[in-house]
């Protein structure tokens, strides 16, 4: 049962940046653009995007808060 509402930190940042992207893509924004916004340098965003980092959860909160998304929605497979 456990296994059913646990998923691995690597498949949350898989779901996670393939989400950051396509939201990030369909509103027009650079990633340049959504790093000044979030208080990073773009190549710290473009890792969260491509997994070579782990996004924080405050970094995850003020992108969905900026796109006006849930959190559910960032998350959603």
């Amino acid at each position: 049962l456990a296994d059913q509402y646990y998923l691995s930190p690597k498949t949350i940042q898989k779901i996670l940046a393939k989400n950051m992207r396509r939201i990030r893509l369909e509103e027009g924004v650079s990633q340049g653009e959504i790093a000044k916004i979030l208080g990073v340098s773009r190549t710290t965003y473009v890792k969260w995007e491509t997994e070579y980092r782990t996004t924080s959860l405050c970094a995850a909160y003020g992108f969905a808060t900026f796109f006006k998304v849930s959190m559910d929605e960032l998350l959603k497979e």
